[in-house]
């Protein structure tokens, strides 16, 4: 994404319709003050315990080393390297850990959309977050240097932050750069920024508020690590392996050797006179770097970790730590550099990608791993007991009795015995050609979704599973449930498919339900209805009374990346991807609600639930157990949700103002505010609106420069809600190419969601933001094809307008402002 930044003058000189931006801070201010920061993302969900998640960090600092299980920090002892067991480790983070530097008795931590986090160290076995700098963005490096830590937010380039407060870390200064960034590494008073594409660029930080760059060196692939020794930089290129770049001078860096390791090179470190390379599948390469134009590889160690995953080593008291990704922490001696032995491991139950409950144990299918069974007797502090690896990767697991059926991809359908958890036994299989997703059992059947649709297969005998039938669905089948004698099977783009298994040999489709642009991901029935989980709507209703015409009935679309739901009394627990948990309200399915939230560290995928205690596998974050609050629900005050839509109706388009209906309220109040003159209108002007009421169109010809809407949920006539308040500045469109439909909300939050419709031939869409109290405006350039996007408004009174553009023609929407902070409950 290519970002302009434009001054206030030339802004105008190039679009001088928008400069009636200017004027609507200085109104705002006067009538709403200060805004305030929206509350995290955590609703109603409590964190029970923790298990595993990818290994991706790993750094040293005196006698620890320190890296990460998911979001945990772990820290153990590098004066014991026979023992891979962890000294201490902290509470899961908010973010996934992408990088770890320690400075003094604190570890600074980049922790991807979660931003900058510090933990108090100083007790090793009791890691304790102190600090943090959250921002709209990606950490994924971190380099810390006296009282300043440089985080590298690949979204934006590289944030400079004073830290001589742990508890309350400042932004200095933002080094932009217009590509992806990786990694960062500091010696004295400059930086050197892994830039991606970019190279290497040589960054004077001897005033932190004002980095400048004064030298780079263009390498030949994808620069995403770097380490200095001395005067010599050893950068990490992807498919273009290690080089070797001269530092002495920083304005003209000079390559001095390099090596083309046979994988994904993407970390080193060094210790004496050899580079250790993570080098992705190709596990660890020991490259000699005694004569630096020349290197040569004198020894390698092959890692258990996927592709791409052996992403950092480390060195400490002679050993080398490898973090290898979804198989956790390798530790080897390199007394022999041309024969690295291993000499302890730190295993992780990450890939996560299901998990399912029996007792006190769950059982986790780890697509790159296998089956693991963890004690989660004590759900705060559960414990791995044994790992199966399989043919994998292993996608889903159910448990009936002391038997695990695993749905292993390309391995079919895995019968493990499971009588005792420790020792976990495959005892049968079936596994024809195809990949399987997912699996359902009942009386004795195990029902299979795969890429080659539904299997049916008789495990009466575990040892000798025998298949009773196949359906051939129309795309590959991903998910699936079994209610009585029908299997309600997901389909993606193809929907959701009912088939009649009554006589196993023969199943028949009996019924289909395909709303347009559907992607159908996981499905749950509960009595007459059907919950779908659907990875761009949300949640969707469907009413089975009639199977062969299923119809839907309620939708809950305020989110998406939907990917699994499991129904347990009135309430749908959905995997929301990459924002982990949600709970919804489903007593009425016309009219759902979330009642609960827990954002995970990476991406919420399948889960299981136990009454009101669910189990999220969340990928690369390991396995969350969290209990849902049913107890803190309360009846919900409507109107969140506040949109405001301007729909191009000719010569004065109106206004349509959307909102999400509650419980608690017994009418509404809209309310228009006519900024110049202070006026305040009631819509629609004979009073209030109806207590069942989502939608109001305002037609009315707007003859002053600005207007805000806000709605008051009325209980009575006492008030006990507002929404967000959002502004629109009529008449301030031009052009001929026009971007309808052009929506703002900020969802109760300080993150504006603009969307709009696109004509669909312009050449690219630009968004001009500026906010109430700036000098300058910004501009964006957006995909021509986009129509979505969410921005972070700092909590600041801001303002949006968007540009098509085809050629020499322009045409602008009319301006839209988002105010945080002024919703209420």
């Amino acid at each position: 994404m290519q970002r302009f930044n434009v001054t206030k003058v030339g802004f105008c000189m190039r679009f001088p319709t928008s400069c009636l931006l200017l004027l609507i801070f200085f109104l705002l201010s006067s009538l709403f003050g200060q805004p305030v920061h929206a509350a995290g993302e955590i609703q109603n969900v409590n964190l029970v315990g923790h298990i595993g998640g990818s290994t991706i960090p790993v750094t040293t600092h005196g006698n620890y080393v320190y890296s990460a299980l998911g979001p945990r920090l772990i820290v153990l002892d590098a004066r014991t390297p026979a023992s891979a067991t962890p000294l201490g480790q902290s509470d899961p983070l908010p973010g996934w850990i992408a990088d770890v530097a320690v400075g003094g008795s604190h570890a600074f931590v980049a922790a991807a959309d979660a931003g900058l986090r510090i933990l108090d160290i100083s007790n090793p076995s009791r890691p304790t977050e102190t600090g943090f700098a959250a921002f709209s963005g990606n950490a994924v490096g971190v380099a810390v240097s006296n009282q300043w830590a440089y985080v590298v937010d690949s979204l934006a380039g590289l944030r400079i932050f004073d830290v001589s407060n742990r508890a309350n870390p400042i932004q200095l200064a933002l080094f932009e750069v217009p590509e992806t960034s990786y990694d960062v590494a500091v010696s004295g008073s400059l930086a050197f920024l892994a830039a991606g594409e970019r190279g290497l660029r040589s960054i004077d930080v001897s005033n932190p508020a004002s980095p400048v760059e004064i030298g780079f060196y263009e390498t030949p692939g994808v620069t995403s690590f770097v380490e200095i020794a001395g005067s010599t930089a050893y950068i990490a290129s992807r498919f273009a392996g290690m080089r070797i770049i001269d530092i002495s001078n920083p304005a003209q860096p000079a390559g001095l050797g390099g090596y083309n390791t046979p994988g994904f090179c993407l970390g080193l470190t060094i210790l004496g006179q050899h580079a250790y390379v993570a080098d992705g599948d190709a596990g660890v390469r020991v490259i000699d770097i005694s004569n630096p134009q020349l290197p040569v590889e004198t020894g390698d160690f092959q890692t258990p970790g996927s592709p791409a995953y052996t992403s950092a080593v480390t060195a400490a008291l002679g050993n080398i730590y490898v973090a290898d990704g979804d198989r956790g922490l390798r530790i080897l001696d390199v007394a022999d550099p041309a024969q690295p032995v291993q000499s302890a491991a730190l295993e992780t139950t990450s890939f996560a990608q299901n998990v399912a409950v029996s007792g006190s144990h769950i059982y986790v299918a780890s697509d790159t791993s296998g089956l693991w069974a963890v004690d989660a007797g004590n759900p705060s502090q559960p414990v791995p007991s044994a790992l199966l690896e399989t043919a994998g990767p292993s996608m889903d697991v159910q448990v009936v009795g002391t038997h695990a059926y695993l749905a292993d991809g390309f391995g079919g359908v895995r019968i493990i015995d499971i009588t005792d958890p420790g020792t976990p036994n495959e005892v049968g299989k079936y596994a024809p050609t195809g990949f399987f997703w997912s699996v359902a059992v009942l009386n004795g059947k195990i029902y299979a979704a795969a890429s080659t649709g539904l299997h049916i297969i008789d495990a009466a005998d575990p040892a000798n599973p025998v298949k009773l039938g196949q359906h051939v669905t129309p795309a590959p089948a991903s998910n699936l449930t079994i209610v009585d004698n029908h299997a309600f099977v997901c389909t993606g783009a193809q929907g959701l498919r009912i088939i009649d298994v009554a006589n196993p040999a023969q199943p028949v489709e009996v019924g289909v339900f395909k709303p347009a642009d559907t992607a159908v991901q996981s499905v749950d029935v509960a009595g007459n209805f059907a919950y779908l989980a659907d990875a761009g709507k949300g949640l969707i209703i469907v009413d089975l009374t009639d199977s062969a015409n299923p119809v839907q009935v309620g939708i809950a679309s305020a989110f998406t990346f939907a990917f699994d739901i499991v129904v347990s009394g009135s309430y749908a627990f959905i995997a929301n991807g990459p924002f982990g948990l949600r709970v919804i309200d489903i007593s009425d399915p016309s009219n759902t609600r979330q009642v609960g939230v827990f954002d995970t560290s990476t991406t919420a995928w399948r889960l299981a639930v136990s009454g009101n205690r669910a189990y999220v596998a969340d990928q690369g974050g390991g396995v969350y157990i969290l209990d849902f609050d049913a107890a803190g629900v309360l009846p919900e005050t409507g109107g969140q949700s506040f949109g405001v839509t301007i729909v191009e109706n000719a010569p004065h388009p109106a206004r349509w103002l959307t909102w999400l209906p509650g419980t608690a309220q017994s009418a509404y109040r809209l309310n228009r505010k006519a900024m110049t003159s202070g006026t305040i209108d009631s819509l629609p002007p004979a009073g209030s609106l109806p207590r069942n009421a989502t939608q109001f169109t305002d037609e009315s010809q707007l003859t002053e420069s600005i207007y805000c809407y806000w709605l008051t949920a009325l209980e009575g006539t006492t008030p006990i809600g507002t929404s967000d308040h959002l502004c629109v500045m009529p008449d301030t469109r031009s052009g001929g190419v026009i971007l309808e439909d052009f929506t703002i909300r900020l969802n109760q939050s300080q993150f504006a969601t603009l969307s709009w419709k696109a004509p669909g031939d312009q050449d690219a869409v630009i968004l001009i933001t500026l906010p109430w109290g700036g000098t300058q405006a910004t501009t964006r350039l957006l995909e021509k094809s986009q129509d979505k996007i969410t921005v972070d408004t700092k909590g600041e009174q801001t303002c949006f307008k968007l540009l098509a553009v085809r050629g020499q023609e322009i045409g602008t929407t009319d301006i839209l402002c988002a105010i945080p902070g002024e919703a209420t409950p």
